[in-house]
């Protein structure tokens, strides 16, 4: 017969505790470690963005003109169709997809001068969309990462850039593969993402400096911000799509409390 006061053994309070513990300090570590991934992915854009603001100057340097805009390829390089039109603005040129437009040519541009670790065509394809390794440089964030030039002084670019102090002629837009314009499939980045980059670059503000962050969503007036007129999710705290005042500027602040992906970085090339 079985004797019914047999011990059953268990595990004890201390022990529980330990185990406890344990699990807790593993959770710590993966999900600390996803952070410290996050930061240094975020580290090779600020990298990035330095090494094309710096190959930019060696360029205008060395040239007296922008990559893209360079009048002297076709002599220089003895490039077919590869010439800019020495405007100072990287603009677009021709028709819609832009074939040989200037804003794809800046990377060849960049490659003829041994400037460019990356290797382009520099031309759009037929469906107008945009690609690493053919018109846009590709960022090391992720494989899906590019950056694409745009003219800053274009109509249809003014209607939200107005609403950003930018300074230059030329801005340099960080977004996926494959699209056809900025749109709201477009953001790569939290504005945690954005304000930790424009923060160590720049001067920390969406609307200011250098680095802008907005939500790439355009309403029917081309102006950016919102969906289609209305108010939609921000990327800072302004909610306000059109007419921001210079104090607005002043005083806008990144959405710190929101973890979705809203934003595209912007770079006035200060060109």
């Amino acid at each position: 017969m079985y004797s019914s006061n047999r011990k059953i053994s268990g595990f004890s309070l201390v022990e529980l505790s330990i185990v406890i513990i344990i699990i807790g300090l593993l959770f710590v570590g993966v999900t600390g470690g996803s952070k410290l991934i996050e930061q240094a992915k975020l580290k090779t854009v600020i990298n990035d963005l330095n090494k094309i603001d710096r190959i930019f100057h060696v360029f205008y340097t060395a040239y007296n003109e922008l990559p893209g805009d360079f009048q002297g390829a076709s002599n220089l390089w003895s490039c077919t169709n590869c010439n800019g039109n020495g405007d100072g603005v990287i603009g677009f040129t021709g028709v819609f997809p832009y074939t040989n437009s200037e804003h794809v040519k800046i990377w060849k541009h960049l490659e003829y001068a041994e400037l460019l670790d990356q290797s382009v065509t520099g031309v759009m394809n037929s469906s107008g969309a945009y690609f690493s390794n053919q018109n846009a440089y590709q960022f090391k964030y992720n494989s899906n990462a590019i950056a694409v030039v745009q003219d800053a002084t274009d109509a249809w670019t003014k209607g939200w850039m107005n609403n950003y102090d930018y300074r230059g002629k030329n801005v340099i837009h960080i977004t996926p593969v494959d699209f056809g314009y900025i749109g709201a499939s477009t953001a790569l980045f939290t504005p945690k993402d954005l304000y930790s980059i424009d923060s160590k670059i720049d001067d920390g503000k969406p609307r200011k400096g250098k680095i802008y962050g907005f939500n790439p969503v355009r309403d029917n007036n081309a102006d950016w911000d919102g969906v289609n007129g209305s108010s939609g999710p921000f990327c800072s705290l302004i909610s306000t799509k059109t007419n921001v005042t210079a104090a607005q500027m002043d005083s806008d602040e990144y959405s710190l409390s929101s973890d979705q992906k809203l934003c595209v970085i912007t770079v006035d090339l200060r060109f």
